[in-house]
């Protein structure tokens, strides 16, 4: 059975490995350096809403939402999601993704952007324009995967004043 919580502290390890495991992989997440405990609590408090996706009571993902930017701009929310590598390839993403949506909705965000969905992740891409995000720009050579090459990454939109409430 699939449930979404809000993270607890008591969650922080898990959403960590998750975390880490996919900046071992070097083709998603931009970060070098993998998260000690207490750094990655610290990044975690900096997001308006963690919340964590569990089948069957284990924690097989999470979104992180925070605002893009600051003052003027702080109406479009920023959206990153993690799956457990047990879970992956069984289209749990879809749920993150919706459920991110109507929390950004509850917050009051206008829109969400993604700052740098690599080109190569393509699974990616198809979820989030199946969502109606849209790229909106592209930047070429943005990100170096694991292997060394630059490859482009988009930014990637979806305004929540026209998606259905």
């Amino acid at each position: 059975m699939k449930t979404f919580k809000n993270y607890t502290q008591v969650d922080t390890e898990v959403l960590r490995e998750i975390w880490n495991d996919i900046l071992v992989d070097g083709v998603a997440f931009p970060g070098l350096d993998l998260y000690s405990s207490a750094a990655f609590e610290i990044k975690l408090a900096a997001y308006d809403q963690v919340d964590v996706l569990l089948v069957d009571d284990q924690i097989a993902g999470y979104y992180l939402i925070k605002a893009n930017n600051e003052g003027r701009a702080s109406h479009i929310a920023n959206g990153t999601y993690a799956v457990n590598k047990a879970f992956r390839g069984q289209g749990l993403i879809n749920d993150l993704v919706a459920n991110s949506i109507e929390t950004a909705k509850m917050h009051g965000f206008r829109g969400i952007q993604f700052n740098a969905v690599v080109v190569e992740n393509k699974a990616a891409i198809h979820t989030y324009e199946k969502f109606g995000f849209e790229i909106v720009g592209t930047i070429p050579g943005g990100f170096q995967v694991k292997d060394g090459r630059y490859v482009d990454m988009h930014i990637m939109y979806l305004d929540l004043t026209k998606t259905n409430p």
